[in-house]
């Protein structure tokens, strides 16, 4: 499980694992989170601990979008890392609970270069297997993947 965020400036701190580096700050703005909260409890519920579990704990690292719709179009940036996972917990909407993710859905997490989440979603994926989309590189959306590290691709990671 991951670690609960820490309130920052009317948002959410939460710490992002990084591949080459010590774990960094990664911030949802006020903003965001009046955004998110007239969504509904679920997904206020759904930022604080599943965006924390993908942030600390993801299977896949991208950089560099090409998606026009993955790109951050607000004030807070433009987008630059994506975090994706698998997190434990799915909430439903209208407060109706929450169960375990399928083996086809992913969440990924999209970070700008200033260190602010602007968007976090639920998406389906074509394959039976959610963990062989992340350890495709996906050149069509994504620039790169930096995590896992391309160059260890058939050894253990």
């Amino acid at each position: 499980m991951a670690t609960l965020p820490i309130p920052h400036n009317g948002g959410l701190r939460f710490q992002a694992f990084h591949p080459a580096d010590k774990p960094f700050p990664v911030v949802v703005t006020r903003k965001k989170l009046l955004f998110w909260a007239k969504l509904g409890a679920w997904r206020l519920e759904e930022v604080k601990v599943t965006v924390s579990e993908v942030l600390e704990h993801p299977h896949a690292i991208f950089q560099g979008l090409r998606k026009e719709e993955d790109e951050n179009k607000g004030p807070d940036g433009a987008g630059w890392w994506c975090f994706v996972g698998v997190p434990s917990t799915r909430f439903i909407k209208h407060g109706s609970g929450a169960r375990k993710p399928n083996a086809r859905e992913i969440f990924p997490v999209f970070v700008t270069d200033e260190d602010v989440v602007y968007n976090a979603r639920w998406e389906e994926v074509e394959n039976e297997n959610n963990v062989v989309w992340m350890r495709e590189e996906h050149p069509e959306r994504f620039r790169r993947r930096i995590f896992p590290d391309p160059g260890m691709q058939g050894q253990s990671q």
